[in-house]
């Protein structure tokens, strides 16, 4: 019974602190110390820990030995390659998306884009983000 809420809290975790890291208010190199998380969140550092392995293999954040962990620091190159992938992968989705759409899946992205239009009219990064994925 415990493993189901265990997950639950890690994944809230991992929810929250990969937002603050996309909305920026985590930023680039910034210490993330597992005791003042730990706290925050009100929780051991175990569920913290097991958070962070995860913000680790997402790509999000780096342990350095002796240092602890970091937010990662995303090269212009590391963009530009997940751009790349993410440009071919949105193209194959829209290929075989338009195989099955129906007149109601069209109108629902046309609200979804005039959305997302709006949302970049009034700089707001994370009502985009949000219709973006």
């Amino acid at each position: 019974m415990e493993a189901p809420k265990k997950t639950n809290t890690v994944r809230k975790i991992v929810e929250t602190l990969e937002m603050e890291i996309i909305q920026g208010h985590l930023k680039p190199k910034e210490h993330l110390i597992e005791t003042g998380i730990s706290k925050r969140f009100g929780l051991s550092r175990t569920p913290i820990r097991e958070a962070m392995r995860v913000l680790e293999s997402r790509g999000f954040v780096v342990f350095l030995p002796f240092k602890g962990w970091r937010v990662k620091e995303v090269s212009m190159e590391e963009v530009r390659e997940a751009c790349v992938i993410r440009a071919h992968l949105a193209s194959l989705s829209a290929e075989l998306a338009c195989q099955n759409l129906t007149s109601a899946d069209l109108e629902l992205l046309e609200s979804i884009l005039c959305d997302m239009s709006a949302a970049l009219q009034f700089v707001d990064v994370v009502a985009y983000f949000d219709l973006n994925v």
